[in-house]
């Protein structure tokens, strides 16, 4: 009764915050016909750039970078952005011995010369605008209950922006001989070179995203713009960051529609009668599994019964075949729910088999026991497997078991002590 009155209190729940549970486990309302703002930031480097860095400084290759944009979600599985972001990328050579520059010109014989390129430093700052077109993989999971988590893949057309300076320092020194004069040139050249381009590219994105709120989403991004074919530009250029999004739902659509709210309520409304249905039919099967158990329980008390009844009687049988008295006797002591030997049992056990090999003409019976603290049908187990132990170690030591008589109790005797847990060996003359 209790577990009935849970699913309907259950089920009116779902009925009045349907909502609710719609912003916990996301819902694709929150993206068909959606719009969504977002801004980024994370870090940026450049790649097959003409200029590579020598002895610069940790970091020159990396560099910060900041974007916004926006994006019209057409369906869960598809949305157009529009993208920009802002950065830079530089490369600084530091040489430690000069590079040849040209041919210098002069009067004369060029009779000696020294010096070259001795640092250059470029640094570029770009901004790019591109048109996406994205999707996302996770719909391809159509049985997915919690929506909350996304992943967007994408790709589209760009123009970059770029514009930036180059400093060179060199210096040298040079030597020119004409008759009767001799000319020498010392110099140090510092240069600053602007250069400016604008080239198209071709996006790749991969987003992870994660609603916080039917609102606000977080994710993290990596982009990748391969860059066309331009003097001075480098081949592409990688971002990874981090993503706030704010989903913009209005009146008309998303979250805040009345006829979604309906509709959602009516869902979570059938889904909490379908759970109430299975509840149903699970609390029946319970019952009948108990039924069943409680059956079966009871065969096996009855298998177990008669298979006592059928020891005793073998046991009346074995008495019956003792025509002398017992020659000779060992009890055997075991742990509690264990049929293997002790150290001290299996020094009496030795000692009993040394005296058995000089007797002849008699008989073995082992009685097996255990306690009254567990199911009786283990319990019969246990007995077995005690007089096996014994017979086996028996066997190892060199006396004939083939003919002993085995006798399993169980915890017929009712002895809950540990003196129970035991299997005795009889020796006994044979009868005629």
């Amino acid at each position: 009764m209790k577990r009935y009155l849970t699913i309907i209190m259950l089920a009116l729940s779902s009925g009045l915050f349907a909502d609710v549970v719609a912003q916990e486990r996301g819902n694709s309302a929150y993206r068909t016909s959606t719009w969504s703002l977002y801004a980024e930031g994370g870090a940026t480097m450049v790649h097959g750039l003409g200029m590579s860095s020598v002895d610069a400084p940790p970091g020159m290759n990396i560099f910060p970078e900041i974007g916004a944009g926006v994006s019209f979600n057409i369906r869960p599985w598809i949305r157009l952005g529009l993208n920009y972001d802002f950065s830079k990328y530089a490369r600084e050579q530091r040489f430690s011995e000069f590079q040849p520059l040209g041919v210098p010109t002069g009067d004369g014989t060029l009779s000696e010369q020294y010096g070259g390129l001795a640092y250059s430093k470029m640094w570029t700052h770009y901004h790019a605008a591109d048109a996406t077109v994205e999707f996302n993989l996770m719909e391809f999971w159509r049985n997915r209950e919690d929506k909350r988590f996304n992943l967007y893949a994408g790709a589209g057309f760009g123009w970059l922006f770029a514009k930036g300076n180059t400093y060179d320092i060199s210096m040298g020194h040079e030597r020119w001989s004409e008759p009767y004069k001799e000319t020498i040139n010392t110099w140090l050249d510092a240069v600053n070179t602007r250069h400016k381009y604008d080239v198209g590219y071709v996006p790749m994105l991969l987003s992870a995203e994660f609603d916080v709120s039917p609102v606000v989403t977080v994710g993290l991004q990596g982009n990748y713009k391969r860059l066309l074919k331009c003097d001075n530009a480098p081949k592409g250029i990688g971002t990874a960051s981090v993503v706030l999004r704010l989903n913009i739902l209005g009146s008309k659509s998303g979250y805040k529609s009345t006829g979604r709210k309906l509709r959602e309520s009516e869902l979570a409304l059938a889904a909490m009668t379908v759970a109430g249905a299975a509840a149903k039919a699970d609390c029946e099967a319970s019952g009948k599994a108990k039924d069943e158990a409680l059956a079966s329980a009871k065969t096996e008390n009855a298998a177990l019964k008669s298979r006592v009844e059928a020891l005793e009687k073998e046991n009346a049988g074995l008495k019956a075949r003792r025509t002398n008295e017992v020659l000779q006797d060992l009890t055997v002591q075991f742990s509690n729910d264990s049929f293997k030997l002790s150290a001290a049992a299996k020094t009496d056990l030795e000692a009993f088999a040394g005296r058995l090999k000089s007797t002849e003409g008699v008989e073995l019976v082992v009685v097996g026991e255990a306690s009254a603290t567990g199911s009786s049908g283990h319990n019969l187990r246990l007995s077995e497997l005690r007089i096996e132990t014994v017979l086996d170690y028996l066997r190892k030591q060199g006396v004939d078991c083939s003919r002993a008589l085995r006798q399993p109790l169980g915890d017929s005797g009712k002895d809950t002590s540990d003196a129970a847990r035991r299997a005795t060996i009889l020796v006994v003359s044979r009868g005629e």
